[in-house]
């Protein structure tokens, strides 16, 4: 971060210091459908031997959450057609590019707008939360990575690990985000 903003690093080690334990941090704690109970469970005991504050995050936000997961898939998808079926027909496109464009399109025709739509009101959902909590703590991804596939495969392999994904909420929100170990 001390790239990003100077004197990052000193700041922090000044905040630290002045509240050195995770109490009285609010982190909302969402669950996801499809995640390895191993893993929720890692990170539930990870935060309660911080001493975060851990609030449950309820049904309504998680279909909401899901909702926008959706949505932002539409619209990297339609983005993909929109900025590439320029090139669709150029020497040494692959086949599987191709695919993904014409899908694409398909996701501008069909849903597109209404994701953006939805947008909006998403992003004010999670500015709601953030009322709340202070943090919204769940796996980057629902189950390990699996193995890299050496030898064919690979488009099986890239659907299976973006649909295990549990970023693209808060991509659509335009939100901040990290992953921790």
């Amino acid at each position: 971060m001390d790239l990003l903003q100077r004197g990052f690093a000193a700041r922090y080690r000044t905040a630290v210091a002045t509240r050195p334990s995770a109490n009285g941090i609010r982190v909302g704690r969402l669950y996801v459908d499809g995640t390895d109970a191993e893993i929720d469970q890692a990170i539930d005991e990870a935060l309660t031997a911080r001493g975060f504050h851990v609030i449950r995050l309820g049904d309504a936000f998680k279909e909401e959450w899901e909702q926008a997961e959706k949505d932002g898939r539409t619209i990297a998808a339609a983005s993909a057609w929109l900025s590439g079926a320029k090139f669709n027909n150029e020497p040494g496109i692959r086949t599987r590019t191709k695919v993904v464009v014409a899908l694409g399109q398909l996701a501008y025709t069909v849903n597109y707008r209404d994701a953006l739509k939805r947008r909006i009101k998403w992003q004010a959902v999670v500015k709601d939360i953030f009322r709340r909590v202070d943090f919204i703590a769940l796996p980057t991804m629902k189950q390990l990575p699996p193995r890299v596939p050496f030898f064919g495969g690979t488009a099986l392999f890239e659907a299976k690990v973006l649909a295990m994904q549990n970023t693209v909420a808060v991509n659509l929100a335009g939100n901040p985000a990290l992953s921790m170990p």
